[in-house]
This record gives C-alpha cells, sequence and structure tokens, in this order.
C-alpha cells in the first residue's frame, strides 16, 4: 500500500510543477520564435544567427536550418519551414 501511495505522491508532484512551467516556457519560446521571424522576414539571417535569443530550444533548430541554408537551401524554403514548425 505505501509503494502505490508514493508512486501517487511522485506523480502528483511532477503533474504541478509541470503546470506551473509549462505557461512560461511556451511564453518564452513564442516571443523568441516571434524575434526570429522577424529577422528572417526582414531577410536579416546573419543577425538572426548572432541573435541572444538562440539560447532555447527554438533557438538552436532555427540556428540548424540556417546552418543548411548556407549549403544551398533556398530562402523561401526556410521561411516555409520557420512557419511550420
Amino acid at each position: 500500500m505505501y509503494p502505490i501511495f508514493a508512486v501517487m505522491v511522485l506523480g502528483l508532484a511532477i503533474a504541478i510543477e509541470r503546470s506551473r512551467s509549462s505557461p512560461a516556457r511556451r511564453a518564452r519560446t513564442a516571443r523568441s520564435g516571434a524575434g526570429l521571424s522577424d529577422l528572417v522576414a526582414k531577410g536579416d539571417l546573419t543577425m538572426a544567427r548572432k541573435s541572444p535569443r538562440i539560447q532555447d530550444a527554438v533557438g538552436r533548430v532555427f540556428v540548424g536550418g540556417l546552418s543548411r541554408a548556407r549549403a544551398g537551401a533556398a530562402r523561401s524554403d526556410i521561411e516555409m519551414a520557420w512557419k511550420r514548425a
């Protein structure tokens, strides 16, 4: 009985932690995504690559896409992929 209770308490603690941190993480991601997409829309890819907003997961994916863009992908392909994400 006690192991079941312990697992239930652990699961409840994880659920509470996720529900508190998830909205903040979503807001951070939306802010950085909006800033980076504005730079891409202006065509300033070098500034977007050097932006301090690339520290989160969205930024790292974005920088990976920019590195592939230098390998020959068209700018419109990058913008289309960014809109899909």
